[in-house]
């Protein structure tokens, strides 16, 4: 998504639908994760970088709501 797209009212929802969208991925991929823990297998740098983009997402999401503001 461009800058000028995103600094619209529709595509800062569009830009907020995708960071949700990828961030309920991420969440799904982390509880895969740590069910595999509970057998022994645990990818603690995954999980690092998972949590490192959800706060990114995050972010970006505040920052696009910013654009909805009136």
């Amino acid at each position: 998504m461009t800058i000028e797209m995103e600094s619209y009212p529709e595509g800062a929802r569009q830009g907020i639908a995708e960071h949700q969208r990828k961030i309920k991925a991420l969440l799904e991929e982390e509880t895969a994760i740590c069910d595999d823990a509970l057998e022994g297998q645990c990818d603690q740098n995954r999980l690092d970088e998972i949590h490192k983009e959800i706060a990114y997402r995050e972010s970006q999401i505040e920052k696009l709501k910013g654009y909805l503001k009136p």
